[in-house]
């Protein structure tokens, strides 16, 4: 169960992109839902482009590094591990917290850390906690923490950063936001 806000930011996102979202839900049975948007009709391999502006990518220096993605979620799991593919970047993946916290033990090294905060076994703040432990204990280096959560209230990122994670991206997130963030943390 969640808060439905999933729910509303794709109303929203639909509503911003023309289309239509439509729900249909028998009791006992299951829930559809439908969704159309208009699209853009382009020959084959040919992209429409505006002169003069640059892209987000125009501006960004390569990306180099090998990133741990701790959730739990298959999709977002398969989400990341695209996203990092596209990016050229070498991931691992922990299905938990204490998953995560034994492959971090193991001397794994991570140049920077994707934690989702809600997770079975161990949370993402029990985790972090632990792994920050690991670090002092055997004199490593600190590797940026990022939680990646629906927890995204100006509480949440205060118990975040107090956990010692360094900064946080809301979900849903686009490629932009990941890529943002690793830019900031992985081009230091």
């Amino acid at each position: 169960g969640g808060t439905g806000l999933g729910l509303a930011i794709s109303k929203k996102l639909v509503f911003i992109m023309e289309g239509t979202i439509d729900v249909q839900s028998v009791l006992g049975k299951g829930t559809t839902f439908s969704l159309s948007l208009p699209h853009l009709e382009c020959p084959v391999g040919e992209v429409p482009v505006q002169e003069g502006v640059s892209t987000f990518k125009d501006t960004l220096g390569v990306l180099q590094g090998k990133v741990f993605i701790v959730e739990d979620n298959k999709t977002n799991q398969m989400l990341l591990s695209m996203i990092l593919e596209d990016l050229n970047l070498e991931y691992e993946i922990a299905n938990d917290g204490q998953e995560a916290v034994e492959m971090y033990g193991d001397n794994h090294s991570f140049d920077i850390i994707l934690m989702d905060e809600n997770m079975p076994r161990m949370n993402g703040i029990e985790a972090v906690k632990k792994m920050r432990m690991i670090e002092s204990e055997n004199n490593r280096k600190k590797v940026p923490i990022i939680a990646v959560t629906a927890n995204a209230l100006s509480e949440d990122r205060a118990r975040f950063l107090k956990a010692g994670m360094d900064d946080y991206i809301a979900k849903p997130y686009s490629e932009e936001t990941i890529e943002k963030m690793l830019q900031i943390y992985l081009n230091r």
